[in-house]
């Protein structure tokens, strides 16, 4: 007997659930393999709304950093890559407070590996004294967020030494007019008066709470790593201007270079603005912002001390040797304000070429440019580590 036809319905419906099942089949095989890997790309893990400086690191999170580099992160009771200190300083104790951004808090290394703990490594041999090195650095913090972490933190653990960790895109991050990120707060000069402003209304660290489906997309993020990855993506897509090859106008070891595929010579840049007005009121914005934490510092008979850490690209090894703006405007605030500074361009491309290797960049990320690696993160610690010694041991 004759078999009687399908409803036109379900000779529809079925190739349909068919297609859709295989979808969904080859989503989740996507979404277990990039579980499988590490791959994550979640802010909230590690990040919070905070109203004063905008946002703050979680107390006690833990998660695998694979985004560059690659670490276990344990943080605090407070929300900083390091281990809990007592608030109350021992006798006998030299404390020094680290302040920074991304490349203090180094998420792309072991936290052994950090640089502030090969400091503390370093400084921790001296037999005149026990040293403390306490880590308070916060990605992507500008200098006025770092200030206030001081003021908020940092200064209740009674330091003897504050060591302002500055990197070239603290510049941009310190000006409203260059930067314009609802999430920073900046210091905002006007007729003669300063004052210090944010945004909150616009801060994607509220949306998620006022807008229903804000809140979904955050959920669906939070909890898949497709779209982790496709908002990735979609980032770099719409700021091409980031991606430069690292080789222009420099001349970095060929052979290096040819070892790496052609994908990794593109890179991650913080390149300058064009507006030289602007970035001169922006170094003027920093110059009081560091005179406000120079002042606080010295209120509770600390001392300050500014440490520059290089531009990747100029301390690429055989880079070409010139000056770097950074250090120079930095030296500058420092004669402004009388305080030491510790540049490293020079020992980095000494070191770099030593080892003909890298000392920024990882091979899942940028070439010879984004974060401190291993090596870099070594001869940080190391390089602070001698210079620090004279004030550990004098003071």
């Amino acid at each position: 007997m004759p078999r009687s036809p399908a409803p036109p319905m379900k000779r529809i419906l079925l190739p349909l659930a068919s297609i859709l099942i295989g979808i969904a089949a080859a989503l989740a095989l996507v979404e277990i393999g990039l579980r499988l890997m590490g791959i994550e790309y979640r802010r909230d893990k590690y990040t919070m709304f905070d109203e004063r400086r905008g946002w703050r690191m979680v107390p006690g999170a833990r998660f695998h950093w694979r985004k560059e580099g690659k670490s276990d992160v344990q943080l605090n009771r407070e929300g900083y890559r390091d281990v809990d200190h007592v608030l109350e300083k021992p006798e006998g104790v030299y404390r020094i407070a680290v302040l920074g951004d991304s490349m203090t808090v180094a998420f792309e290394v072991p936290f052994e590996q950090s640089f502030v703990q090969v400091l503390q490594k370093r400084l921790g041999r001296l037999r005149q004294r026990r040293v403390e090195v306490l880590n308070f650095g916060v990605r992507a913090y500008g200098t006025l967020q770092e200030w206030m972490t001081f003021n908020m933190h940092a200064r209740a653990y009674k330091p003897d030494l504050v060591v302002l960790m500055f990197f070239k895109n603290d510049i941009t991050d310190n000006s409203r007019e260059l930067n314009r990120n609802p999430d920073l707060p900046y210091l905002v000069l006007e007729h003669g008066t300063q004052r210090i402003v944010m945004d909150l209304h616009e801060s994607r660290h509220l949306k998620d709470s006022r807008d229903r489906w804000d809140a979904f997309e955050e959920w669906i993020r939070r909890h898949f790593r497709i779209p982790q990855v496709i908002s990735s993506a979609r980032f770099l897509r719409a700021h091409p201007e980031l991606l430069v090859p690292v080789e222009k106008g420099f001349t970095p070891d060929q052979a290096l270079l040819r070892r790496l595929p052609l994908e990794r010579k593109l890179t991650l840049r913080f390149r300058p603005p064009g507006d030289r007005e602007a970035v001169d009121r922006a170094w003027s914005l920093t110059d009081r912002i560091v005179s406000m934490l120079q002042r606080d510092v010295e209120k509770i008979g600390a001392r300050l001390v500014v440490a520059v850490v290089p531009d990747p690209v100029e301390v690429i090894p055989q880079a070409k040797a010139a000056p770097s703006e950074t250090d120079e405007r930095v030296r500058k605030i420092g004669r402004d304000l009388g305080l030491p500074v510790l540049t490293y361009t020079s020992e980095f491309r000494r070191e770099a070429s030593r080892l003909g290797d890298c000392l920024f960049g990882f091979k899942n990320m940028a070439l010879c440019d984004g974060h401190l690696n291993p090596l870099g993160h070594d001869a940080m610690g190391r390089l602070l580590g001698t210079d620090l010694e004279r004030w550990v041991r004098k003071d």
